[in-house]
């Protein structure tokens, strides 16, 4: 605060708008309903009718219109952009893992499909990266960058420890397609990471990382707890983040939902943020060492491996290309 002759005091501050009367009925509330909505109903047809689910998530991208989606125009590069990567979440990850739930194939085949889908994962980790220049290298985008690059090492480490020991990275059992390729302590880490790179952008974004553990824990009481809750992101993760995609697209068709602000919340003006980027980095080592444990074979790592491969592949044993049918 400054003092001169034309005006006694000059304040230097920052106009922040207040929200208008029934603020918390914006538009995005009833948007938040048909995400979780369309997530439930995502997590039950996964179970009993994976067919038509498939067709779904597929059908919500190749059905994309020529037309204005949220603030963006036809045709214009961001335009194309938001199309690629809804193309991409919906049909490169999900479609493989979808066929392996449906048709049960051979291990190797089971095996690839798994090795794409977390090539695929990897890829939408490292993709964040390109957005750092588009933040001005702000301290809590470099630092969660920094876990970004950390979890792209540590998933690779994790399966290729798998790998080596010879271990099966999908494996199917009734409706339920487990996934071994990530580890408990590497999705917390994750969950963490991503909500933080999304809030910048609209906080309502975090809700895609709720809803697939809350996905993940339905198919765990579903399947009785056979195995531990990680292993369930393989299947929860590309239906769930495919079916917010499909729901995020769509009402941006519409004026009412088009031409409301996003709200983001700004990160930088809060050092909470900052100190959950710092810790969630130094867990983020953690995780790569627990998974450099895992490729060595040492600290434990035997005892996970003889309670997490246990039992045996039961489609192995007739090599199954029959389909399960819907039920």
């Amino acid at each position: 605060m400054t003092a001169s002759k034309d005006a006694p005091f000059l304040v230097n501050g920052v106009a922040v708008t207040y929200p208008v009367h029934m603020s918390l009925l914006h538009p995005n509330f009833w948007t938040y309903w048909i995400h979780t909505i369309a997530q439930i109903i995502a997590a039950i047809m996964a179970l009993y009718l994976p067919r038509t689910l498939l067709v779904i998530l597929i059908g919500a991208v190749l059905c994309w219109p020529n037309e204005s989606i949220w603030r963006m125009q036809p045709l214009a590069s961001d335009w194309w952009l938001m199309f690629i990567k809804s193309v991409i979440v919906n049909i490169a990850p999900t479609l493989p893992m979808m066929l392996c739930l449906i048709k049960n194939p051979s291990r190797r085949t089971r095996q690839c499909a798994a090795i794409w889908t977390y090539c695929i994962l990897w890829l939408n980790v490292a993709w964040t990266l390109c957005f750092l220049p588009n933040t001005g290298f702000n301290p809590i985008s470099v630092v969660n960058a920094v876990c970004g690059v950390s979890l792209c090492f540590s998933l690779i480490i994790h399966n290729v420890a798998l790998c080596k020991r010879g271990c099966t990275l999908f494996e199917v059992q009734g409706n339920i397609i487990y996934g071994y390729g990530t580890s408990l302590s590497w999705l917390v880490c994750y969950t963490v990471w991503n909500a933080l790179f999304v809030l910048d952008i609209a906080v309502g974004v975090t809700l895609q990382d709720i809803a697939f553990w809350a996905m993940m824990i339905f198919f765990y009481y579903h399947s009785d707890g056979r195995s531990s809750v990680e292993n369930y992101f393989a299947m929860a993760r590309p239906i769930s983040l495919s079916m917010y995609i499909a729901t995020s697209d769509w009402p941006g068709l519409f004026d009412y939902f088009r031409k409301a602000d996003p709200l983001g919340v700004h990160t930088q003006r809060h050092p909470y943020f900052l100190f959950l980027a710092v810790l969630n980095v130094i867990y983020s080592f953690y995780v790569i060492f627990w998974e450099f444990c895992l490729l060595l074979g040492c600290n434990g790592a035997d005892k996970y491996f003889r309670s997490t491969f246990n039992k045996e592949d039961s489609s192995d044993e007739s090599e199954s290309n029959s389909d399960r049918g819907e039920l």
